[in-house]
């Protein structure tokens, strides 16, 4: 059994959050933790993205980076040794996007 302890460093009001000026969608979006950087892949509305959040001074935001060359929505993510796996997407089960 694993134990893990979670702490909480800061909270954010929504109001403080900069959405892009190309779009941001986290509904059915897949965020992933690479290296020190949070990722955003696909959407319900941006189903091609590939957003960064950011903080900024004192506020924090979403910027598109990149599009996927596929649609990618309600999948699961994963990294691994520089590798990100884009898995499952919607309608798809056993498709898996390997980079």
């Amino acid at each position: 059994m694993y134990n893990c302890i979670l702490y909480i460093l800061d909270v954010v009001q929504i109001d403080d959050f900069e959405n892009g000026s190309r779009g941001f969608s986290d509904r059915v979006s897949c965020p992933l933790l690479i290296h020190d950087t949070m990722v955003i892949f696909g959407g319900q509305n941006e189903k091609r993205q590939i957003s960064i959040i950011y903080k900024n001074l004192h506020k924090f935001g979403a910027h598109r980076i990149q599009s996927l060359p596929f649609s990618f929505s309600s999948g699961k993510c994963y990294f691994s040794n520089g590798i990100v796996y884009l898995c499952f997407p919607h309608n798809q089960g056993k498709l898996c996007h390997i980079t």
